[in-house]
């Protein structure tokens, strides 16, 4: 069961593992131009994985900030992983040991939670495993690969390859808006604000905040609006009937 799981995981992730793979090639033409050798470009994605802080990390690296100043950046920017690393924790079984909570949470991204989330039937530790693993293995590779042959492709397709990640999650979270409302109102919420707070200066500067400010937001008007029925309510109303 567990390695069915898994090649499932593989599967899923697999269309993730190509879109990560142009993005990161892009960043790794970013990076070789902003001066950083290929081997650190590529040890970047492999000890990171993200791909806004990895982009934001290696502009502040190219403007001379300081490294404490750049770590300080990326952290802020990757603390929205927090909150979905506890909305996938509540998925796993109670027994799951911290180590293997901790390998899960490395994988975590915008969306691969997302696609984890929209398969809950499946989820599990083999099978966000199997996902992890192979978009990993396209975002270092597709590194490595932009950090070579960076002076190749022309401008205008290293943009297009850029935007593909956004267009990739949108691709996820539209299907799973359709079916259910209560998605769909976190989502209009939370981009809503998002726009908003990206009017602030410190905001506009502080995605990494933004980001946190409008998904609690949003998570806590719609747990407000459309609170989720636990299991003695739902009997109880069945026996109502």
């Amino acid at each position: 069961m567990s390695k069915k799981l898994f090649c499932k995981g593989l599967k899923n992730g697999f269309p993730i593992s190509l879109i990560y793979f142009a993005v990161a090639f892009t960043f790794g033409i970013q990076a070789v131009k902003s001066r950083i050798s290929v081997l650190w470009s590529t040890v970047i994605s492999a000890t990171d994985f993200s791909s806004t802080g990895q982009f934001a990390g290696v502009k502040m690296i190219e403007l001379g900030e300081s490294f404490f100043a750049v770590f300080i950046t990326v952290l802020i920017i990757n603390a929205r992983y927090l909150l979905m690393g506890f909305s996938l924790s509540q998925m796993l079984p109670a027994k799951t040991s911290v180590f293997k909570r901790m390998v899960l949470s490395f994988f975590v991204t915008d969306e691969l939670y997302a696609l984890a989330y929209d398969n809950k039937q499946d989820f599990c530790v083999t099978y966000f495993l199997g996902m992890g693993i192979i978009a990993y293995l396209g975002w270092v590779s597709g590194t490595l690969l932009g950090a070579l042959t960076d002076s190749f492709l022309p401008v205008r397709l290293q943009l297009a390859l850029g935007i593909a990640l956004y267009c990739m999650f949108i691709a996820i979270i539209i299907p799973p808006a359709k079916k259910n409302k209560n998605i769909f109102m976190a989502i209009f919420i939370a981009s809503g604000l998002s726009c908003l707070l990206y009017a602030i200066p410190f905001f506009k500067k502080q995605l990494g905040f933004s980001i946190i400010l409008s998904s609690c937001v949003a998570s806590c008007i719609c747990a407000l609006v459309f609170p989720v029925e636990t299991e003695s309510e739902t009997e109880k109303g069945v026996q109502n009937v």
